[in-house]
C-alpha cells in the first residue's frame, strides 16, 4: 500500500513522567495519482509548519478528519444514522462524521453525549490511535502524565493523524495539495455555506475557518473536494495562473476562475484595456499588482486528450501543464469545465500555449454529432492496448504518417508495433474507395477477423498501441444492431434496436468516457457491442429507415435500458438500482422506466406478495411476449454447502463494491452497515421485500455467524451465484423452459425468482430450488420481448412506447 507521511517541523518533546511514542522517522514517499498530477511543493524549512499549530482541535473536527480518512463525504452521508447522542442531530454539519466514527468504534463509548464542541485531549487522541490499531512509535513524541487530559495541540494531532491515514486511507484518496483561496461566502455571496472557490475549483470546508486565507496560497489535506485540514500558508502574495481575464482596466480587474467571478482593485499601470484573455495575475494585499497575458493559441481536431497531454491532428502532441484551466465560452456563457469535457474527434476548442505546454483550453462551440470514434479492443474484448496490429483492406488504401503518405494495394498486409519507424504520434489508414473496409487481422470476433468502415487510427500508448475507428454515427450503428440483437428477429425489431442504440450512443458520445484513449465509446459491453457480428442488409436498412431517430422524454434524450428476456413483467428502475446521488434504495422511478406486464389482458396478482409471485413465476401459461424464449422460465437447485460457498466467496467483494446495500444484524436486532467477511454456515435464505414487478429488492441470509440483509438485484444474484468454485466440485446446472441446460454461471439469471426449500430430518436446510424467470436486470426493453411483439404485428414506435412510457421518438441530431 502507498503511504502518506507528514513530518512536522516541530516535535513536542516534554520531560518528566511521560507516555513515550517512539522515535522520529522521515519518509518522503508521498506519491501522486497520475491522473491528478498534483505538484509537491518543497517546504521552506524541511518540515511542515502546521497553521496555528499550538491551537487545540474540537472533537467534532477530529471526527470529521478520521471519517474522511476512510470515506468520502458522499459515502459518509450514506451511512444509516445510528448515533444516540443528545448533543447532536442530523441538521448539524458534524453529525454525519460522528455517526461514522461511532459505528466503527473509533472514538470509544461516549454514553449519551459525544461532546462535539469540546476539545480533543492527548488521552483521547492516543485512544483513537489504539482503536484504529496504529502504532505511534515512529513519532518520537513524549506526553507527560499530567498533560494527558489537556487539549492536544493541532500540530501534534496532525502528526498522529498522518499515522492514522496509513490504516484509514485504504483506497489512497487522501491528498496533500496546494491551492489559492479566491473566495468564501464572506466575499462571494453566490457560494454555499462551507464552500470556497479556489484556483483549482470549489471545495467544501466543513468545520474549518477559511476566511482568513482569502488571497493566500495554502497547503491542505483533502479527500476529493473536501478539505480535511489546513497545513500551512505557502505565500500571501500568490500568483493565480491561467485565469480568465474578463476585463482589466486601470481601475479594477474582473477575473473568472474556479467557477466564480471575482473583482480586484488594480495597483498597476495598465496601458490598454484587456478583455477576454487567459493570463496570470499576481495578488498582494487583495489587489492585482501585476499580470501577464498568454495570447498564443492553436486549434485543431482533438485525437486524444487527458491530464498529461493532448494530441491534435496535424500538429502533434502537446504536454498539458499541471495548472491548466479549462473553460467553456459557448455563446458568451462562461463556464468552468474539466478536461474530460473537451470532445475528441472535433475542432471545438482553442488551446492556449506557452513554452510548448497547454496552459488553458477554451471550448468555443457545441459539437454536433457527425462521426463517432470507437476504441477497439483486442480479441475477446480483453484490453484497449494492443501489442501489435496487422491490417489490410479489400481496396487500395493509404497510410498517412506525419507529412508522409504511402499507398498500398488491396490485400497487402501491414504490421504495426510500437517500434515501427512510421509511428511517431499516430498514423491513419484510409480506404481509397469509400465503400472499402479495413480488416484487422490481429483481432478475432464472433464472425472472424473484423472489417471496419471509415478510418482506422493507430496511436502510440505508453505500453503498446491504441486502435481507433472513426466513422459516421449512422454507419457505426450498422454493426451495433446485429451485435446487440439477432437480425433474424426481422426488420421491425432491428429498427427498435437501432433507435435504442442511437439513443445510447448519443449519451455516451457527450460523456466522452474514452477520450484518454482517443474514443467516445469502446466496442464492448462497457459501451455497447460493436462489430462482433457483421453488418447485414437488415441492420443497414433498419438504421437507414430510422435515420437520426432517438428516444426522448421531455425533449431530453433517454439512455434507454434494455436486457435480454423478461419474466413476463418488467421492473421499475428504482427497484433495481439505488439512486446514484443519495444511494437510497429502493428509490423513485422515472415515468419512462416503470415496469409493466408483458402481455395483454387483465392481471390481478400482487407480485409484492410472496404467494402471488410464486403462482406467477411457476405458471408459464401467460401469453407473454417472451414466452417462447428458453430463459422465460428457469430453475436451479443448490445445496446448503454450495450456497454457503458462493455467499462467502463473494461477500467481501460485494460489500466493498456496495457497502450500503449489505447490512449486518446487530445484537440489538437492528441492521447496520458493517464490514463482513463471512456468514458462517448458511441456515436459511428468506425474502425480505419485492418490487411491484416481483423482482427481489432485499433478501435475508441467515448464517451461523452473521445474518445479513442484501439489497439490489445484482447483489442478490451475485451472492447466490450458481457456480462451482473448484474442479473437484459438481457442476451446478440451470434448466431452462425448453429443457436445455447451462452450468456454472457467475450470477443467477435474474432476481425474479421464488424458492422451494428441502430440510433434513433434523430440520436443517438441505437444498434450495430457485424457480425463476427472465434473464438480466429487467428494466426497460426486453429484447426478446421485442421479437414477440413484432411477430404480433406491432410497429417499432409502438414497441418502444410500450416499453418506455410517455416517450417520443424523434430526431436527436
Amino acid at each position: 500500500m502507498k503511504k502518506i507521511f507528514f513530518i512536522l517541523g516541530v516535535i513536542l518533546l516534554l520531560v518528566g513522567c511521560s507516555t513515550r511514542i517512539g522515535e522520529e522517522k522521515k519518509n518522503d514517499n508521498f506519491q501522486e495519482k497520475e491522473e491528478e498530477k498534483i505538484i509537491e511543493i518543497p517546504n521552506n524549512d524541511g518540515g511542515l509548519r502546521v497553521i496555528e499549530g499550538d491551537k487545540p482541535i474540537s472533537r467534532a473536527l477530529a471526527a470529521k478528519m478520521v471519517a474522511l480518512g476512510r470515506y468520502s463525504r458522499t459515502e459518509v452521508s450514506h451511512f444509516d444514522r445510528e448515533i444516540p447522542y443528545q448533543d447532536t442531530d442530523a441538521s448539524l454539519w458534524y453529525d454525519k462524521y460522528i455517526n461514522v466514527v461511532t459505528i466503527y468504534n473509533w472514538f470509544g463509548d461516549e454514553g449519551d453525549f459525544f461532546r462535539p464542541l469540546e476539545l480533543l485531549t492527548y488521552s483521547e487522541a492516543l485512544e483513537i490511535a489504539d482503536r484504529i490499531e496504529v502504532s505511534l512509535e515512529e513519532l518520537n513524541m513524549e506526553v507527560r502524565d499530567d498533560t494527558l487530559n489537556t487539549p492536544i495541540k493541532y500540530k501534534d494531532w496532525f502528526s498522529i493523524y498522518s499515522k492514522l491515514l496509513e490504516e484509514l486511507d485504504i483506497d489512497e484518496q487522501v491528498r496533500r495539495d496546494s491551492l489559492v483561496v479566491v473566495g468564501t461566502p464572506a466575499n462571494i455571496s453566490s457560494l454555499n455555506a462551507w464552500e470556497l472557490v479556489s484556483d483549482k475549483g470549489k471545495y467544501a470546508f466543513e468545520g474549518l475557518t477559511m476566511d482568513q486565507f482569502i488571497d493566500n496560497e495554502i497547503r491542505v489535506l483533502r479527500r476529493e473536494n473536501d478539505i480535511i485540514g489546513v497545513i500551512d500558508i505557502i505565500t500571501n502574495e500568490p500568483v493565480i495562473t491561467n485565469v480568465w481575464i474578463e476585463k482589466i482596466d486601470d481601475v479594477e480587474g474582473l477575473i473568472f476562475v474556479g467557477g466564480e467571478y471575482r473583482t480586484y482593485n488594480i495597483n498597476k499601470e495598465v496601458d490598454s484595456e484587456v478583455i477576454g484573455l487567459i493570463g496570470d495575475i499576481h495578488i498582494k494585499d487583495r489587489q492585482i499588482v501585476d499580470f501577464a497575458l498568454k495570447e498564443e493559441t492553436i486549434s485543431g481536431k482533438v485525437l486524444r486528450i487527458n491530464n498529461n497531454e493532448v494530441l491534435l491532428e496535424g500538429l502533434g502532441s502537446f504536454p498539458v501543464a499541471s495548472d491548466r484551466k479549462i473553460y467553456s465560452n459557448i455563446n458568451n456563457n462562461l463556464q468552468w469545465r474539466t478536461i474530460s469535457q473537451v470532445l475528441v474527434g472535433y475542432n471545438s476548442a482553442d488551446f492556449v500555449i506557452q513554452d510548448g505546454e497547454v496552459q488553458g483550453i477554451v471550448i468555443r462551440k457545441r459539437v454536433e454529432i457527425e462521426n463517432i470514434r470507437v476504441a477497439i479492443r483486442t480479441t475477446g474484448f480483453n484490453a484497449l492496448v494492443h501489442n501489435e496490429i496487422q491490417l489490410t483492406s479489400d481496396v487500395d488504401f493509404t497510410i498517412k504518417y506525419g507529412n508522409e503518405i504511402a499507398v498500398y494495394e488491396k490485400n497487402k498486409v501491414v504490421r504495426i508495433d510500437s517500434q515501427h519507424p512510421v509511428l511517431e504520434d499516430y498514423i491513419t489508414i484510409t480506404p481509397n474507395d469509400p465503400k472499402g473496409k479495413i480488416e484487422i487481422l490481429s483481432i478475432e470476433r464472433a464472425y472472424g477477423t473484423p472489417r471496419y468502415r471509415g478510418v482506422m487510427e493507430i496511436a502510440r500508448a505508453s505500453n503498446g498501441l491504441y486502435l481507433i475507428n472513426e466513422l459516421p454515427m449512422e454507419e457505426y450503428l450498422y454493426s451495433v444492431v446485429p451485435s446487440e440483437m439477432p437480425t433474424s428477429y426481422g426488420l421491425e425489431a432491428a429498427k427498435v434496436q437501432a433507435i435504442c442504440a442511437r439513443s445510447y450512443a448519443y449519451s455516451q458520445f457527450y460523456s466522452n468516457r474514452y477520450s484518454s484513449y482517443g474514443g467516445h465509446v469502446d466496442d464492448s459491453v462497457s459501451s455497447q457491442v460493436y462489430n462482433n457480428y457483421r453488418e447485414n442488409e437488415i441492420s443497414i436498412q433498419a438504421v437507414n429507415e430510422t435515420s437520426k431517430l432517438g428516444i426522448t422524454y421531455n425533449d431530453n434524450v433517454v439512455s434507454a435500458f434494455f436486457f435480454s428476456t423478461s419474466s413476463g413483467h418488467t421492473a421499475d428502475s428504482g427497484d433495481v438500482w439505488a439512486n446514484w446521488s443519495t444511494r437510497s434504495f429502493p428509490t423513485t422511478t422515472p415515468v419512462y422506466s416503470r415496469g409493466k406486464p408483458q402481455f395483454n389482458g387483465e392481471f390481478n396478482l400482487d407480485l409484492t406478495v410472496e404467494e402471488d409471485f410464486a403462482a406467477f413465476i411457476k405458471n408459464d401459461n401467460y401469453n407473454a411476449y417472451d414466452r417462447n424464449i428458453s430463459w422465460y422460465r428457469w430453475q436451479v437447485t443448490m445445496t446448503r454447502e454450495q450456497l454457503t460457498k458462493s455467499i462467502n466467496n463473494n461477500l467481501v467483494s460485494r460489500f466493498e463494491a456496495s457497502p450500503h446495500s449489505i447490512k449486518v444484524l446487530g445484537e440489538d436486532n437492528y441492521f447496520r452497515t458493517r464490514p463482513i467477511e463471512t456468514i458462517g454456515e448458511l441456515i436459511d435464505i428468506r425474502v425480505y421485500s419485492r418490487g411491484n414487478s416481483g423482482v427481489l429488492t432485499e433478501v435475508l441470509i441467515i448464517g451461523t455467524e452473521n445474518t445479513i440483509k442484501v439489497a439490489t438485484e445484482y447483489n442478490i444474484r451475485f451472492l447466490l451465484a450458481p457456480k462451482r468454485y473448484s474442479e473437484n466440485e459438481e457442476n451446478i446446472i440451470i434448466t431452462r423452459k425448453d429443457g436445455s441446460t447451462v452450468s456454472n454461471y457467475n450470477l443467477l439469471p435474474s432476481a425474479f425468482f421464488t424458492m422451494d426449500k428441502k430440510f433434513t430430518p433434523q430440520n436443517n436446510l438441505a437444498e434450495i430450488t430457485f424457480y425463476g424467470g427472465g434473464f438480466g436486470h429487467g428494466v426497460g426493453m426486453s429484447q426478446n420481448g421485442v421479437k414477440g411483439m413484432v411477430d404480433l404485428g406491432y410497429s417499432y414506435d409502438e414497441v418502444l412506447k410500450h416499453f418506455y412510457t410517455g416517450v417520443e421518438i424523434k430526431k436527436i441530431y
